[in-house]
């Protein structure tokens, strides 16, 4: 009743501040923001001057609900009428700023707060600690630890964490092992996300080694990896080319019953598809696209969501190694159904589809791989990436008509040439021995505004040389020099192929002079050597 009859006035002698800040409060917390505002103003009118606390009372509701202008508005009307904010003043501003993810004004704030001589509390420095991370400013986190030591304040587990999460984006690992090192030093115990932000900053900036040593040092203090962890060190062994091991980590979570998230997959999948032509382990061990297609099943049965990332991943891994049948257990979902009628179907993206039919044409069953087109593509459109791999396949098959139909395909459906499409068909007339048309299409590449790379050639001399015209080999592998290319090891040997079968001693001599200085090994110089010799020409001294 003193409050709202009359500001105060009213028998205003009975009421103390800490009346007035207890029903400001209660007010604030009922979400009564406009009367709390009007007993505020009530003090003034009564000639009573507001406390910080009633001040507080108001910031509090501001802090919560992120009203950061309001907030700034009412310390500066602090200052005016000559009530000195606190710390906790300051911080309720900061907190309000956050709230409106202003973490820069809320640093701003802070920085205010020591420009007008208020030191901060441990409270402040955990708020702006927290801004930091979510703006990633590892250099302020940094200072601010170090400001805090001279203010004499430890730094608890939570600023210490804050701070590496703050420096995880710079990359530098350095910085965060020397902040996990500091917080040991201190007293205060690492827990498993210090670790976990460690190990990010380590794989992130490509330091795999000190990943896995600080992963392979968390059991050993009884602290267990999180899943952010297991995922950067799934990574770090794969990319040490330790395979086995990189699932390793997985199985680890299987047998200690602790189920694996969409990230830990994704690793692991990403470890098959990197890995993909080599074993697991020793002899025996499934192959990477084996291991993908485990995980995919295991993922389905832990009810883990398959992501596009994930089936992108091991159709990457089947695709390296020919592995048809777990391409095709890929598509169709872990199903036995025929893959165009799947409920993945809307699901696929064209390079899964491209990776699934190169994976048959690897395989050795491009027959497969196109079945797969005719089936998934019966009904919709197919993109560019699609149909250069029905090219590459029917190039596999030996179908040069079929693969000619899919690279016309592709300008019909105004999808645009590139490369890797010539690069197909050329392929598909090197294998069906066209090289008429291996030229017309070398040709066309400059029409599209196209720079044939070695493949581009390779496909050319080996169509013409198929047909036995050496003078068109001999011609396109001379051009090919004059652009200031060279031959590596597998196309100098693909080169020398069909001139043993030939023979073609002048083909084989000017391969063996096209190439890159460590390309000829052995059995390519003493083929050439060969070659010449049976020849009678002189070049077989040059060769040995």
């Amino acid at each position: 009743a003193n409050v709202e009859g009359d500001g105060g006035r009213k028998g205003g002698g009975g009421v103390s501040d800490g009346c007035y800040e207890s029903v400001l409060r209660a007010l604030a917390g009922m979400g009564e923001e406009g009367r709390a505002r009007e007993v505020l103003g009530g003090m003034k009118r009564g000639g009573r001057k507001p406390t910080v606390g009633a001040y507080g009372a108001l910031l509090e509701v501001y802090a919560e609900r992120g009203e950061w202008e309001e907030a700034i508005r009412m310390l500066k009307e602090m200052r005016l009428v000559d009530v000195q904010p606190t710390v906790e003043s300051y911080l309720l501003v900061m907190r309000a700023c956050g709230n409106a993810q202003l973490f820069e004004k809320s640093f701003k704030i802070f920085a205010h707060m020591k420009s007008v001589g208020l030191h901060p509390t441990p409270a402040a420095y955990s708020v702006v600690l927290s801004d930091l991370s979510m703006l990633g400013d590892g250099n302020s986190a940094l200072q601010l630890l170090n400001e805090m030591r001279t203010e004499l304040i430890t730094p608890t587990l939570k600023d210490y964490n804050l701070a590496l999460a703050a420096l995880l984006p710079s990359r530098d690992p350095h910085n965060s092992v020397a902040v996990l090192d500091r917080m040991v030093l201190d007293g205060v115990v690492p827990d498993s996300s210090s670790y976990d932000l460690c190990i990010a900053a380590c794989a992130a900036s490509g330091d795999h080694a000190k990943a896995l040593e600080l992963f392979q040092e968390m059991p050993e203090i009884g602290l267990s990896p999180g899943l952010p962890s297991r995922a950067a060190a799934i990574r770090a062994f794969s990319a040490l080319g330790r395979l086995d091991e990189a699932l390793g980590v997985l199985a680890t979570l299987r047998i200690e019953g602790e189920p694996a998230d969409a990230s830990v997959y994704a690793a692991a999948l990403d470890a098959c598809a990197a890995d993909a032509g080599r074993t697991a382990g020793g002899t025996g061990a499934e192959s990477a696209a084996a291991a993908a297609a485990r995980l995919l099943r295991e993922m389905r049965r832990d009810d883990v969501e398959v992501r596009e990332e994930h089936r992108a991943a091991a159709l990457r891994a089947c695709a390296a190694e020919g592995a048809w049948e777990a391409a095709v257990e890929v598509l169709r979902g872990g199903g036995d159904g025929d893959v165009g009628e799947s409920e993945s179907e809307g699901e696929l993206g064209g390079e899964e589809v491209a990776d699934a039919i190169r994976a048959c044409s690897i395989g050795g069953h491009p027959e497969k791989g196109l079945a797969l087109y005719q089936g998934l593509f019966a009904t919709r459109r197919p993109n560019r990436v699609v149909l250069v791999a029905c090219v590459e396949a029917c190039a596999e098959a030996g179908q040069f008509g079929e693969a000619m139909l899919h690279f016309r395909q592709i300008e019909l459906l105004g999808l645009g040439h590139d490369l890797a499409s010539f690069n197909a068909i050329l392929r598909a007339c090197d294998t069906s021995a066209r090289w008429k048309e291996a030229l017309t299409n070398f040709n066309d590449m400059f029409v599209y505004g196209l720079d044939p790379d070695l493949d581009s050639y390779l496909a050319v001399i080996s169509a013409c040389a198929r047909a036995a015209k050496w003078d068109k080999s001999v011609a396109s592998l001379s051009e090919f020099t004059s652009r200031g290319m060279s031959l590596d090891r597998r196309s100098l040997h693909a080169i020398l192929v069909h001139c043993v079968a030939a023979p073609s001693w002048r083909l084989a001599n000017l391969a063996l002079r096209a190439a890159s200085p460590t390309a000829p090994d052995a059995p390519a110089c003493v083929t050439v050597a060969r070659l010449a010799e049976a020849a009678g020409q002189p070049a077989a001294a040059s060769a040995r």
